[in-house]
């Protein structure tokens, strides 16, 4: 194991502010072999007993001044920076899509869906689609990006219109476990059939869904 590179040496940030602990779900390989990804914390600041991003988050100093995307070279071994693109606000799960070279993102205080322009820099707010952050968002084997909310309701944007679709589709449900984002999609892979297979965070049945015929 080796060691790349360090939030603190990478992130501008103040002193005193709640710090970038970690990369979620959101690490994605480029098409030109380089690694994209956001910050996530669970590090509380210097001067906090704990973790504390809702009591803090708008805070000037002391709270959390959002998620950076960062992008990795493994050729080159550099780190490049491409700050912020939502203010205080923590993004949570993400993926990359090389159809339009832009990043989703699902922010975890306010449940929006972000779309991030790597050519532009522009910044798209969804708004809230979800109850709080999804833990995975999965490039579909027809290009358009999916998700789901807390609840297990699937939806997707697609990556050629830039539209939002709630598919009308809930994953089937487990009643024996009932717990924060229980019914979200938790982890996702394209089968070689050209479906999407899904495992819901609380639920042991494994499901799929054909995007051809919806």
């Amino acid at each position: 194991v080796k060691k790349i590179f360090d939030f603190d040496d990478t992130i501008t940030h103040a002193p005193g502010a709640i710090r970038a602990s970690k990369i979620h779900t959101s690490l994605c390989e480029m098409e030109d072999g380089r690694l994209i990804f956001q910050t996530h914390t669970t590090a509380a600041a210097p001067g906090h007993p704990m973790w504390m991003p809702y009591g803090y988050r708008s805070h000037m100093w002391e709270g959390f001044p959002g998620s950076n995307i960062l992008i990795y070279d493994p050729k080159a071994n550099r780190v490049e920076d491409l700050g912020i693109p939502v203010p205080h606000e923590s993004l949570y799960g993400g993926v990359y899509s090389a159809r339009n070279r832009a990043m989703y993102s699902s922010a975890l205080m306010n449940g929006h869906i972000y779309r991030f322009d790597l050519d532009t820099r522009h910044v798209t707010d969804y708004g809230n689609l979800t109850e709080s952050a999804c833990c995975c968002m999965k490039e579909g084997p027809d290009g358009h990006i999916y998700f789901a909310s807390d609840n297990g309701d699937l939806m997707r944007i697609r990556t050629d219109t830039l539209a939002f679709e709630d598919l009308g589709l809930r994953f089937q449900v487990d009643t024996r476990y009932k717990c924060q984002n229980d019914m979200q999609m938790m982890y996702a892979v394209n089968g070689p059939d050209g479906k999407i297979y899904i495992a819901p965070r609380g639920c042991e049945l494994l499901q799929a869904f054909d995007p051809e015929t919806g």
